[in-house]
């Protein structure tokens, strides 16, 4: 299962210092802290292969409490149904070649079962089948690494925000 966390406890405790002198800066912390998220959530989305398209929709950005005071983003992959639950890690890291065989050695009658597959216009029927492989596309890593000018971004804007407040 895919969790990434973005911490944000440097500002958290600037803002914790800033408290002290006005009662909105954790307000602001968090949003700058949910822009950030969101657009790191946003950027592993855009590399994650487009023909996974329910992986792309399963990557969501939600918060967490840490401590007393302090909020954290993370990301991660929500399983989706019908498909491997580490799909997105998968997808991430790539896989060795493999053999897959199907779920049950025997249905119902007790005969053996077989994986079905279309090959052009023949219908195929195998006990199991060799997988070569897949090549990883490192979506989270080249997603962060995009994200991080509006991670920057954002974390600056909150800055300026808390001190705009501050000089009213």
């Amino acid at each position: 299962m895919l969790d990434i966390a973005i911490n944000t406890s440097r500002l958290e405790r600037f803002a914790r210092d800033l408290e002290r002198m006005a009662p909105y800066p954790m307000d602001e912390i968090r949003k700058g802290n949910k822009e950030a998220t969101d657009a790191t959530r946003d950027a592993i989305k855009e590399f994650t292969p487009k023909r996974e398209g329910k992986t792309v929709e399963g990557v969501v950005s939600a918060f967490r409490n840490v401590g007393s005071t302090e909020v954290e983003g993370y990301i991660k992959a929500l399983p989706i149904p019908g498909r491997p639950e580490n799909l997105f890690e998968m997808l991430d890291r790539g896989t060795k070649p493999h053999e897959i065989r199907p779920k049950q050695a025997r249905n119902a009658k007790g005969k053996r079962t077989a994986l079905k597959f279309q090959v052009g216009a023949a219908t195929l029927f195998r006990p199991s089948v060799h997988h070569p492989g897949t090549k990883p596309y490192h979506q989270v890593a080249r997603g962060i690494e995009a994200a991080a000018p509006a991670r920057d971004r954002a974390y600056r804007n909150t800055i300026r925000r808390i001190i705009y407040r501050l000089r009213r």
